[in-house]
């Protein structure tokens, strides 16, 4: 419709011109306005390029008061050997903390007078360092961003708050079930795998971190071969495309050194369990099994598919038969991928096989045309609403371009849901949904483990 009327004016605008002045004004002004209006479209939405070998996506989301920035790194847990495991948290973390030109007070107290924060984003396949900053102080903001991403100085003082940070976190996962719950799962699931590192690392990684180590590894590795730039906001690609070029130039090319052969031939194998004793209140319980990454052809199927079951689960288990009031399914972003069965019950047992016929169900008949349409609906309106902030759609682009290997992917994904069919869910959850992986804290003499590797 706005372009509909935008052609109107153009035309009254061309009327006015033919009673006022020549043929030759008129079609002069018409193709300049036309011209403004296609380079207004380029320029609005996301697009990427290269810039002195630095690859950046931006996309203007035009009157946003808010630009979100990250420079990421293709890398996580699966880059890192295990003496090093958790380095690049450890390396972000402490950046933020003192520059060659600012000490960590006055970073702090340039970036508070702002309202700009800069932090850190860490995942399993990729870690990067972002910034939020309002639209009219992003030229500040960027410059105190540029400065902490390539000169930071490591303070030994700064290293050792961090160590303690990180060697807490590695502590405290044992002290919450959930928490535990999670590494146990992880662990059994990825057992072998890079993957199967905490994010935090290990303690005997982080105790062996210094100012040096971290330097070292900030010269080699933060560098345009592996990172790319992105910007989310009210601002044009050309003014994205001027910092691109300031930090490219001041960026590496790198090596390269990396490979990601290890990670190509993971097999999760068959179904197993591994069973923490605790004297709790109730068991909580977390099973993982294979599952197609972001932007391959069977994740929107397989997405939905749980999204499904998830909402099925709900009703079986809690509506229906009381046996717990969180019983949840999912599926991860990352390169070797997983679903995610969770509840926590006092009757493991018979709510595990609740949600075992529950997977047959869905496998034995396509699910009802209705059925399938309302929850893609409504997956649709959660995933646009979770992408309202240029924080959430910056931390998007990311995902699709590491993780699904191409940001367009991002972009897409809505009408691939969109054009999933029942035929197609019934297949994924055929496919995927099996060889569970159980996690289990709590009671293990309500744990049959017959039944629960099962499936």
């Amino acid at each position: 419709m706005k372009t509909i009327r935008f052609l109107t004016i153009i035309g009254i605008i061309g009327i006015l011109i033919i009673g006022c002045g020549s043929t030759k004004e008129q079609t002069t002004t018409t193709t300049s306005m036309e011209g403004e209006m296609q380079q207004k479209s380029m320029e609005d939405g996301a697009t990427s390029f290269e810039v002195n070998g630095l690859k950046v996506i931006t996309k203007r989301t035009p009157g946003n008061p808010v630009i979100a920035t990250g420079f990421y790194l293709d890398s996580g847990t699966r880059y890192e050997p295990v003496d090093l495991a958790g380095i690049e948290r450890f390396m972000f973390e402490t950046a933020t903390r003192g520059t060659e030109s600012l000490s960590k007070d006055e970073l702090n107290a340039r970036l508070e007078s702002m309202g700009t924060d800069i932090g850190t984003e860490v995942t399993y396949d990729y870690n990067g360092l972002t910034m939020t900053s309002l639209q009219r102080n992003f030229d500040e903001s960027w410059s105190l961003y540029a400065d902490i991403l390539l000169n930071p100085t490591f303070p030994e003082a700064e290293v050792e708050l961090v160590r303690q940070q990180q060697l807490n976190a590695i502590k405290s996962e044992q002290d919450d079930p959930d928490s535990y719950l999670q590494r146990i799962s992880n662990d059994l699931y990825y057992e072998g795998h890079p993957y199967a590192v905490s994010l935090n690392g290990t303690t005997e990684s982080i105790e062996g971190f210094s100012s040096e180590a971290l330097s070292e590894y900030h010269t080699k590795n933060v560098v345009k071969s592996r990172g790319v730039l992105i910007v989310v906001g009210d601002i044009s690609p050309s003014d994205v495309r001027a910092k691109a070029a300031e930090l490219a130039s001041a960026l590496t090319a790198g090596t390269g050194e990396y490979s990601t052969e290890e990670i190509m031939s993971f097999d999760a194998g068959v179904a197993d369990l591994k069973i923490i004793s605790r004297d709790l209140p109730t068991n909580y319980i977390r099973g993982l099994c294979i599952a197609p990454a972001p932007g391959s052809d069977d994740y929107p199927a397989f997405f939905a598919a749980m999204n499904i079951l998830d909402d099925k689960l709900f009703e079986e288990i809690r509506t229906k038969r009381n046996l717990s009031y969180a019983p949840a399914s999912g599926i991860s972003v990352r390169k070797e991928n997983y679903g995610i069965l969770y509840v926590t019950t006092v009757a493991p047992d018979t709510t595990i096989k609740v949600m075992f016929e529950t997977i047959d169900g869905m496998i034995a008949e396509p699910l009802p045309e209705k059925e399938l349409t309302d929850m893609i609906t409504q997956t649709i309106t959660r995933e646009l609403m979770g992408q309202e902030t240029a924080a959430a759609q910056r931390s998007e682009l990311a995902r699709y371009e590491i993780v699904g290997g191409d940001w367009r992917k991002s972009e897409s994904y809505i009408n691939e849901l969109k054009q999933v069919t029942p035929e197609a869910v019934q297949a994924s959850m055929a496919k995927y949904a099996r060889n569970f992986h159980f996690g289990v804290v709590g009671d293990s003499t309500k744990i049959d483990r017959e039944l629960f590797t099962s499936k």
